[in-house]
């Protein structure tokens, strides 16, 4: 079974669940059932929970190579789990935060995450959702996703639909993200894609009001659609150097491997070079999944991107963005040069706590 990236975005600390009816003696049952995105039983199908027992994590960004336990639907799409209240539950006898999910990676998937309370746990019937994503490139520049609305089907609108794509060979959706969507159409320049995207997919995320509700993600089925790009990389593999910390490299940011942070010694640089090791004509560049340090008192400035052929005299910027966190992108660079360095503006106070990748580019 392939890997499965949890998605519920709250952050989960040890004995903040709510207290729960049964005692840790006791059988707790949790059932349900999955429909398939037509309405049928989704019959014979793998469903897996994941019962989340470490100390303070963010699911967004957790990974489960594989579910605590495992049920295979009958007939009706009906599944069922039972543990003892032990395992569901803190030593102070509040819930534990458990997720379920069908475990088919490739088409549409549904995941409930929840507080178990009652020593009989029924969870609400769900539909998958194919969602239909389709993508439309123009001049190998720009690529138009869409998908359907989830309340054709589903009757009522996402609290915010979020996009994703991975890199090939890795089974993280860690390439690309674009969070908080309200509208079921994405724009994005086709280079921050690398010629490496092979698989995208959107999140239908509803969020309980109160921690005795469920949250639920529908994602679509994957789409597979090459995503062309008209730039070259020019960063991959290149050394890569961070504020304060003289000639010691981070790999990180430049190792095309998008799941893995650079989190500097929790240092938090101001900046941070990409030696080309040539000089380059740089056209563009795309920031995967940078979290920023924000003090309490933070005087927001946005990034900068400088170019030079050597390391004192930076010059004027040749581009710069109010985004400080996340996944973006500067496009329509002009500049040459063999370093380039992202850093904050003069006027902010944010700095830079981690980074996935920094991806240079050029013609």
């Amino acid at each position: 079974m392939r890997p499965y990236y949890l998605l519920i975005p709250i952050i989960v600390m040890i004995g903040c669940g709510p207290k729960t009816e049964f005692g840790p003696d006791d059988t707790v049952t949790i059932h349900g059932r999955f429909l398939d995105e037509n309405g049928n039983p989704y019959a014979d199908k793998e469903i897996g929970i994941w019962i989340l027992s470490l100390e303070g994590f963010s699911i967004t960004n957790y990974w489960y190579p594989d579910p605590d336990s495992k049920d295979i639907t009958d007939e009706d799409g009906e599944y069922e789990f039972q543990y003892k209240g032990r395992d569901l539950q803190w030593s102070s006898g509040n819930s534990k935060y458990v997720i379920i999910a069908n475990t088919d990676m490739d088409g549409p998937v549904v995941c409930l995450g929840f507080y178990p309370i009652e020593i009989d746990e029924e969870l609400p019937a769900v539909k998958l959702w194919d969602g239909s994503p389709k993508v439309s490139v123009a001049d190998d520049s720009l690529a138009t996703f869409s998908w359907d609305r989830i309340e054709e089907t589903h009757d009522l609108p996402p609290d915010r639909y979020r996009f994703k794509a991975k890199a090939d060979e890795e089974p993280w959706f860690e390439l690309w993200h674009e969070d908080s969507l309200s509208t079921t159409t994405l724009t994005l320049p086709t280079f921050i894609f690398q010629n490496v995207a092979t698989e995208w997919r959107v999140d239908a995320i509803y969020e309980a009001a109160t921690d005795t509700g469920i949250d639920i993600i529908y994602s679509t089925r994957i789409n597979t659609d090459p995503l062309p790009t008209q730039l070259a990389l020019k960063s991959k593999g290149k050394p890569a150097y961070a504020q304060g910390f003289g000639n010691l490299q981070f790999s990180k940011l430049t190792n095309q491997y998008f799941h893995e942070d650079e989190a500097f010694k929790n240092q938090n640089p101001e900046w941070v070079i990409i030696d080309l090791e040539d000089t380059v004509d740089v056209s563009a560049i795309a920031i995967h999944g940078m979290v920023p340090r924000v003090p309490s008192t933070a005087v927001h400035g946005g990034f900068k991107v400088y170019l030079t052929n050597d390391t004192t005299n930076w010059g004027e910027p040749i581009g710069s963005t109010d985004k400080e966190s996340g996944w973006f992108f500067l496009p329509d660079l002009t500049g040459s040069g063999r370093y380039l360095k992202f850093a904050k503006s003069d006027r902010s106070d944010i700095k830079i706590h981690s980074l996935k990748e920094v991806a240079v580019f050029g013609p």
